[in-house]
């Protein structure tokens, strides 16, 4: 259900407990005792509920005159219907006429018909200069006889007359009249001021009673100059009963808030909602945003219409957050909306690394950037308050912001932002401005679904399908978030499941020069993911994977053994313990060591090493725990000359700066000389076969060739635009 900005009319829909406040201005009205012109000024701030006091003040008035045989004559003028100030004050004269001749008192009646005359008097007197310029057409071409009547009809007017005689009548009568004026703050300036002249000349009427109801600060800036005044001063003229409507309590404010947020909550069973956080943000992100009932409708409202699709997959906290900013502060909302990268900290070391800020030069930094960027709106009245509050916001609604400026201290936690769907997390940012449920790659319940009810065999199926979607390492990352809940049996599966599958899986998980493959990424998931299996179930589970790999998942399971090692200080830690990867014993580890040995060799005994997808690792541990056994294979392994070139590619390593640059090792020596690798190489470039192998191991093959031609830069490296002009050199000769 939408919320209705529509004026109540009934003390029975009064929300924010105005009902006394109504009343005692209905009472004051109707006993205020005064012959003359009388003017009370009832204002109110935007969006502060005052049409809907003035329908309560009215239907109290209406309550308390329901016995009196004198009514007094309530007459609502809505000014800006109309376009121009001399169609506003006739049309007001012409509704006072209309509303006195339908009085049943035929006083009334005789009166309405004077102000009638009055109105006609008034808007044809408006249109003197037009006639003047009429007049003269006309006598210049000759119809002088026509020019004067019209002018003789003009000069028959006689304002003041009628205005006297409207004002003797009203004198004489007995009836009370209140004009309510609403919404003045809705015209122009310059029609406001012809509202102030209505009701201070034009229609300075006895026994009558203006309210005019406004907010102030608009209609002091429109009357600024008017008679050479101060607005302020002007007002205070006209205005001889000054009332403010109160404030709504801000507690009572929030209980309509909550309870409407309830409701809207109650809608769908499959909202997030993280408590904890929603107690952080909420007095830094929602409550200096939402001022008055007004802002509560719109705020609700945007939210129903948001919600209706993606509310399953957002924080209900953070979207409530972001739509009073919306509402509140737009100009923020649209800032936050193109700075993603820095407020979810997805642009990471590198700001930090290319612009070395302190906290408190970053702090002055952003608070500089909002305060042009806050400068062209005219409606900030305080640019310093305005980019205090926005500072405050952003730092609770993303921490690494936050933390960045110095604004929050709490650690950053990018597992517990993905597993709540919090707009701080860079992969949910954008489901916060897009509504789009379609756009969501990867829905929470089909996370949910694979992570807790699908079997091995159907959770191999959603992983891949996600990968063809490029979406593996997202769902991998959820998988990670969600941990802390997964039961044993769960995470059996899916640790079984990313241990095979990952060599399937194509993609890495970022982009760029600190980028991660889809190996080393899912190793260390899976160390914590066997963390959640029971620890008498652990080295059973990783034996059964192991008993079950082939040549492409023992290298998955030899990265995922190495990380072990290393949390024990073992293999490259050189004796330096980590305190992650020990998710089984020091005994069951060596027990693991030898289970590994002997798959390996059964693969072997029937497929090369060299045809792994990932062999290092594999003859790495291999070397490791049975290195007699790897130097003889290695040794018959490396009499081809395939194979040579693939294992020479251990020793040429890729350097990525400002360009690709090749450096030479000498790691191939403990079994190769630089001649036999050469031989190698020409043998491979003379049958063709080289060009056949893959893109890298050309390129360090060739690299490693113009090396020992000493074809080197002064760093000693081969450079990659040298390797690849030789590369086509070669092909060109072998044609």
């Amino acid at each position: 259900m939408y919320y209705s900005d529509k004026p109540i009319i009934s003390n029975q829909d009064d929300l924010l407990n105005r009902k006394s406040f109504s009343s005692l201005l209905a009472k004051t009205l109707v006993e205020l005792k005064n012959d003359d012109t009388f003017t009370v000024g009832l204002f109110g701030k935007w969006g502060t509920g005052k049409t809907s006091v003035v329908n309560m003040t009215l239907a109290e008035i209406e309550q308390l005159q329901s016995q009196d045989k004198e009514k007094m004559i309530v007459i609502h003028f809505e000014p800006w219907h109309f376009t121009d100030s001399t169609q506003l004050l006739t049309q007001f004269l012409i509704r006072l006429s209309t509303e006195f001749k339908g009085n049943k008192d035929k006083t009334i009646q005789k009166i309405g018909k004077e102000i009638e005359k009055y109105s006609g008097a008034f808007e044809l007197a408006g249109l003197i200069p037009t006639y003047g310029g009429l007049i003269a057409m006309l006598a210049k071409f000759g119809f002088s006889k026509l020019g004067r009547a019209i002018q003789n009809s003009v000069d028959k007017i006689d304002i003041l007359s009628k205005k006297e005689s409207v004002v003797k009548m009203l004198s004489e009568q007995k009836s009370k009249i209140l004009v309510v004026i609403d919404d003045i703050d809705r015209l122009s300036d310059e029609q406001i001021r012809s509202v102030f002249q209505l009701v201070s000349s034009v229609a300075k009427f006895p026994n009558t009673t203006y309210l005019l109801v406004f907010d102030k600060s608009i209609v002091v800036k429109a009357l600024k100059n008017v008679q050479g005044e101060k607005g302020e001063e002007y007002l205070e003229k006209i205005i001889q009963m000054p009332i403010q409507i109160p404030e709504v309590p801000k507690s009572k404010l929030h209980e309509i808030l909550f309870k409407r947020l309830d409701s809207i909550m109650l809608e769908h069973s499959n909202f997030l909602f993280f408590k904890e956080h929603w107690e952080n943000i909420f007095n830094s992100c929602i409550e200096p945003f939402i001022k008055n009932l007004r802002d509560v409708n719109r705020l609700c409202n945007s939210l129903i219409f948001k919600l209706t699709t993606i509310y399953s997959e957002v924080d209900f906290g953070d979207m409530v957050a972001i739509s009073s900013v919306e509402i509140g502060m737009p100009l923020l909302y649209d800032w936050i909306k193109i700075h993603k990268s820095l407020l979810t900290g997805e642009s990471g070391w590198t700001e930090y690394s290319v612009h070395n800020k302190t906290v408190t030069e970053w702090h002055e930094y952003y608070s500089s950037e909002l305060h042009r960027f806050f400068a062209n709106d005219t409606s900030i009245h305080n640019i310093d308050e305005c980019v205090d509050r926005a500072l405050e916001c952003l730092s609770q609604l993303f921490p690494c912001f936050g933390s960045k400026i110095g604004k929050t201290y709490e650690a950053i936690n990018m597992d517990l932002y993905r597993r709540k769907n919090l707009i701080s997390h860079t992969e949910k940012f954008d489901m916060y401005f897009n509504y789009d449920i379609n756009l969501v790659g990867l829905t929470r319940a089909s996370i949910e679904e694979a992570v807790y009810s699908l079997d091995l065999e159907k959770f191999n199926e959603f992983l891949l399908k996600e990968d063809d979607n490029n979406s593996s390492m997202a769902f991998i990352q959820e998988i990670k978030a969600l941990l802390n809940d997964l039961p044993s049996e769960r995470a059996k599966i899916i640790f079984t499941s990313l241990l095979t599958c990952a060599y399937k899986l194509n993609t890495t998980e970022e982009e760029g020069f600190l980028s991660l493959n889809t190996v080393t990424t899912v190793s260390h998931v899976c160390v914590d993911v066997l963390k959640r299996v029971n620890e008498d179930e652990r080295v059973s589970l990783l034996s059964s994977v192991i008993e079950i790999s082939d040549s492409n998942v023992i290298d998955m399971i030899a990265v995922f053994i190495n990380i072990i090692e290393l949390g024990y200080g073992r293999l490259a830690a050189n004796g330096v313990e980590r305190d992650f990867g020990k998710v089984i014993t020091l005994e069951e580890l060596e027990r693991i060591e030898k289970i590994f040995v002997e798959k390996i060799k059964q693969i072997l005994s029937v497929i090369n090493l060299f045809d792994f997808s990932g062999w290092r690792m594999s003859l790495h541990l291999l070397q490791a725990f049975d290195d007699e056994y790897a130097s003889d294979y290695l040794t018959k392994a490396l009499c081809d000359n395939k194979n040579i070139l693939f294992y020479l590619c251990d020793s040429v390593i890729e350097w990525t700066g400002t360009g690709v640059e090749y450096e030479i090792r000498d790691t191939y020596k403990t079994y190769l000389t630089e001649e036999r690798i050469l031989e190698a190489i020409e043998y491979q470039k003379e049958s063709k076969a080289i060009f056949r192998l893959p893109k890298n191991i050309l390129y360090k093959s060739v690299a490693f060739y113009l090396n020992s031609k000493n074809c080197k830069s002064y760093r000693g490296t081969v450079d990659l635009r040298t390797v690849e002009k030789t590369v086509q050199q070669w092909v060109t000769e072998n044609k």
